[in-house]
């Protein structure tokens, strides 16, 4: 296959990227491959490509069809075709603007999910946004679903967080988000994929995002792992999309009473003044290379590089395993 797919992308003069997004350092973050100019490419010859990159989605980017956007973006991953890819994206604009394909300002891309605006501006280096609309978050799963997850976690019942539920939010695909009582219980999971994709196929996920908030001095932390056996990927290394759909869950109503209960000596603090250059976009989220995202509901996230801070009335980290710090 290999030699059938090089040979496809010299006669179709295709140019195909390797990029690890969301770092600064080679080999780390999370990859993505990017083919340029593929106007006309059969949805066969995507699907064909990214299975040669079955370790990192493929973004395909092509002119535009119309004059509400500039640019195109197909995603594909080994198995399927998403409708939108967070870290494709800033890779896919990384490539146009070392190329000199694109400058600084804003971009319209049509993708899956309709039009966003993609826009490039200079701080301490290149910079990469793109906003989305908040994620909607289903009601908190049945308990017994819970545990079902739990088990194939390997994840004992006793681990699981007491207050925070698990809940599944949509943006694009979906994700079930599952809070675990300590951080140590993250690295003692041992899944097993095949159960998982059986219970993603039933409730309709693509991934499963089990995560700790801990809680040092004046300091909310938050770790985290990602497992998508439904798109072929037995973790992922980094998700920005999880983070930005962990954004929302920490800003409801409910889930920030608990913290901020967990937090009393801290829920007089104001976060104005204490960060410079503070994103804050009301009831959206902001995606951004190397800030990963902002949101606002008396919640916060915010990051120069990796990691990210998070402010719930105090100031706090994202980590995710293979980032480079």
């Amino acid at each position: 296959m290999r030699a059938k797919l090089l040979t496809l992308a010299a006669e179709d003069h295709l140019r195909i990227f390797q990029v690890d997004a969301f770092t600064r350092t080679r080999f780390t973050g999370n990859p993505a491959a990017v083919v340029l100019d593929a106007d006309g490419q059969t949805e066969a010859t995507m699907l064909s490509i990214a299975r040669e990159f079955s370790h990192a989605e493929v973004a395909f980017v092509s002119a535009a069809t119309a004059g509400d956007h500039d640019v195109r973006l197909r995603f594909f991953n080994a198995r399927k075709e998403a409708p939108f890819v967070g870290h494709a994206t800033v890779a896919a604009h990384a490539v146009l603007l070392a190329l000199g394909r694109r400058g600084e300002g804003v971009i319209r891309q049509h993708s899956g999910t309709g039009i966003i605006e993609v826009r490039v501006h200079e701080q301490d280096g290149p910079q990469i946004e793109f906003r989305q609309n908040a994620p909607e978050l289903d009601a908190p799963l049945p308990f017994k679903t819970t545990l079902r997850v739990a088990e194939a976690l390997r994840l004992p019942a006793t681990q699981l967080h007491e207050v925070m539920p698990a809940r599944i939010a949509h943006r694009g695909s979906s994700r079930l988000l599952l809070p675990v009582a300590d951080s140590r219980a993250l690295e003692a999971l041992a899944p097993n994929s095949d159960t998982l994709l059986a219970l993603g196929k039933e409730l309709k996920l693509d991934g499963f995002f089990v995560f700790s908030v801990n809680r040092s001095h004046d300091e909310f932390s938050t770790d985290s792992r990602m497992f998508c056996p439904a798109l072929g990927i037995p973790e992922d290394p980094v998700s920005g999309n999880a983070h930005g759909l962990l954004g929302v869950y920490l800003a409801h109503p409910l889930v920030l009473q608990g913290l901020l209960i967990l937090a009393a000596p801290l829920a007089a603090r104001t976060v104005t003044g204490e960060v410079p250059s503070l994103l804050v976009l009301p009831l959206d989220v902001l995606v951004v290379v190397p800030v990963l995202l902002a949101v606002t509901v008396a919640v916060v996230a915010w990051t120069r590089r990796t990691p990210a801070s998070l402010f719930v009335a105090g100031r706090a980290r994202l980590r995710d395993r293979g980032v480079a710090p």
